[in-house]
Formats: C-alpha cells, structure tokens, sequence
C-alpha cells in the first residue's frame, strides 16, 4: 500500500461516515441492486472481465472493495485508490481473508493516482464524482488519461432522482430549489449530478480524429434503482429480493424509468 501527501481537504473523505455507509449500502437490498445492475451492465459489454484473467483494473475510489475483490477472485490485476483509510483498510482486509494477493493498495485520491498510473484496461469510478469538489474537472483527467480500447465504468448520484423524490412527496420547495445538496453527514452527496450534464461534458471533451470518428463512445446508459427508493415499503416486502432485482434490471435501460434512478450508469470506451 502506497502513502499519498496528497491534501485531499476539498473532496469527501468517507472515514466519518464508514459504518453508515457499510451498513445502508452494502448490508441492504439497494445495496445489492446497485451491484447487481452493474454487474448486469458489465457483464454484457465487458464479457472479457468474466471470460479472460489478464486484464488490469482500476478500483477509483473503490470504497468497501466489492468489485476489487470480486475481479481478483477472478484473476485480474487490479488496483484500488481511496482518500477514506477507513474504507481502504475494510477492503484490505477483505482481500486479505481471501488471500487476494493481485490487488495493490493506494491511500490516495483519484487524482493522483490517475496522474501516476492510468495504463489499465477497465477503470471503475462508481459513485465518486458526485463527491469531488470539481467532478467534471476529475472526469475529464480520467478520460484524457485513458488508454485506446480502454473502458470507464462510470456511476454517478442522479440529481433529477432527488427533484422526483421531493415532487412525489409534495416537498416543492425543495424540489424547485437550485442547490440539491445533501446535507452534512448525509449519504446525500454534496454534487449530485444530472446525465444529460455528464453526457455533455463527455461530448465536449471529445475530440475527433482526421476522419470525423469520436475518440470516446458511450456503450452503455442505465438507470440504478429505478423504482425501489419511491416504493411503498409495505407492498414491496411482499416481492422476494430476486423479484425485486430483476425487475430492477428489466425497465433500467427503458425510459422514463432510467433517468429517474437514484444512479445513473455509463460505459464509456476510449476508441483511440
């Protein structure tokens, strides 16, 4: 594990917010959604991270280590990074049960570590934009550090689902607001974003070659819990978690029900 002398002051460190977020993500239904969408996603544009075990892979501000572990077990050479040493010490010691000796750690931010290494064939940077003090600035260092036939995996914390939510709830004051928040210590992030916002930034960051053919190309769109956080919690209970992932799945391509999920998924390829 590499030491950064990084200030990382300007973004969110997760290190006081370890155990609620342990607990409200990963040790719930939502939690396993959020994965199961994603693996869903993964798995159909990125057979290779099941098929092959040579690739390298980048956990950006991985968190717990889900799928740094997962990707390992697998065989893969993967690296994690993450400003949180409470989080990063939970997924080393994740690995180290499972006696995954393919993953180095980096307790440092995204940034930095980009800036050092971005020769990888599959970068993950799942929920993290929405907490950086400047997302589309640390998006558009990912991209322009990318490799050709590289992938970004994508994730960010959907605004307009937090606009719906308030709208559903007759919050519309909140809901008019410009400034979507979380409040402190909320799991709500501090820059919750808006695809088309994402999607725009994408575009204009996206430079052509002599032949008119886009350096990046969007595989995938996806919507994350696209109903479950707006559901009655008395008539979902009767659904099996199964039921509920799966349909989760089948409508988190479709619109409207997309763009109204709590996450918004894209994979991006660098084509050169």
């Amino acid at each position: 594990m590499s030491e950064s002398k990084i200030n990382f002051d300007e973004d969110r460190n997760f290190d006081d917010l370890h155990e609620r977020f342990s607990k409200n993500i990963y040790q719930s239904l939502k939690g396993q959604i959020r994965l199961a969408v994603l693996r869903h996603d993964l798995q159909e544009v990125l057979p290779a991270l099941w098929e092959s075990d040579s690739l390298s892979v980048l956990d950006a501000g991985g968190g717990l280590g889900m799928f740094t572990t997962e990707f390992a077990r697998l065989g893969h050479r993967v690296n994690y990074c993450d400003i949180s040493k409470k989080m990063l010490d939970s997924a080393a010691e994740l690995a180290r049960a499972e006696q995954l000796a393919t993953i180095q750690f980096h307790h440092e931010s995204v940034q930095s570590h980009i800036e050092r290494d971005c020769q990888y064939n599959v970068i993950l940077l799942h929920a993290v934009l929405e907490w950086l003090a400047d997302p589309r600035q640390v998006l558009e260092q990912v991209l322009s550090a990318m490799q050709a036939g590289s992938h970004l995996s994508l994730l960010f914390y959907n605004q307009q689902s937090i606009v719906f939510r308030n709208l559903i709830r007759g919050n519309f004051f909140k809901a008019s607001a410009s400034d979507q928040q979380g409040d402190k210590g909320s799991l709500t992030p501090s820059n919750p974003l808006k695809p088309d916002d994402v999607k725009s930034w994408i575009s204009s960051h996206n430079d052509q070659n002599d032949d008119g053919q886009p350096a990046y190309e969007i595989c995938c769109e996806s919507g994350v819990r696209v109903f479950y956080d707006y559901s009655e919690r008395e008539r979902i209970a009767l659904r099996t978690s199964d039921q509920v992932i799966e349909t989760e799945i089948a409508f988190s391509r479709q619109e409207p029900y997309r763009a109204l999920g709590r996450y918004y998924h894209l994979i991006i390829k660098k084509l050169y």
